[in-house]
């Protein structure tokens, strides 16, 4: 496994459930305006090892996207599993998904630039998948998306559990 080298990261054991409440709050009003159900399904409150401010970016671009791109009176769901070494947060919504060229474009390493309007015309560009892609793999993880195009989208990334990595520190 890799770790984060990066020596500007302040790396600390974060409750990821504490960051996802937080966004949650912070982005109700979005929902409410759309009529869409929010499930935090997240029960387990496990540490990760990262750096807070990064991951709380990384939460709340996810869940902002998720609710842009999902249509009134739908949902998103959330959800945390614990593997061996890490945790597996996963973002679903049911809304407009993606085409696969799509896809493979958003975390591609030349940054290109997609415009993509949300089911209320809010505009976006990719850039902060971009940005969520560079700040998960900082802090030890990966982020991936599985989307069906209609149905809606299913964003994953996973970060180290505390126990795993504190002798790199």
């Amino acid at each position: 496994a890799s770790y984060p080298q990066d020596q500007s990261l302040e790396l600390s054991k974060t409750s990821h459930t504490g960051l996802i409440n937080e966004n949650i709050n912070l982005l109700h009003e979005i929902a409410d305006n759309k009529s869409i159900i929010i499930n935090n399904n997240i029960t387990s409150n496990c540490n990760v090892w990262s750096d807070k401010n990064q991951i709380d970016v990384v939460i709340r671009n996810l869940l902002s996207n998720a609710l842009k791109f999902t249509h009134k009176n739908g949902s998103i769901n959330l959800r945390a599993v614990q593997k061996d070494s890490y945790i597996e947060v996963s973002v679903e919504d049911t809304g407009v998904g993606m085409e696969e060229h799509i896809q493979n474009q958003i975390f591609s390493p030349e940054k290109t630039l997609i415009t993509t309007y949300g089911t209320a015309d809010e505009k976006g560009t990719g850039l902060g998948l971009s940005l969520c892609k560079e700040m998960v793999e900082n802090n030890g993880g990966k982020i991936w998306v599985e989307s069906v195009p209609g149905k809606g989208s299913i964003f994953y990334f996973t970060l180290p559990k505390t126990k795993s990595i504190q002798k790199a520190v």
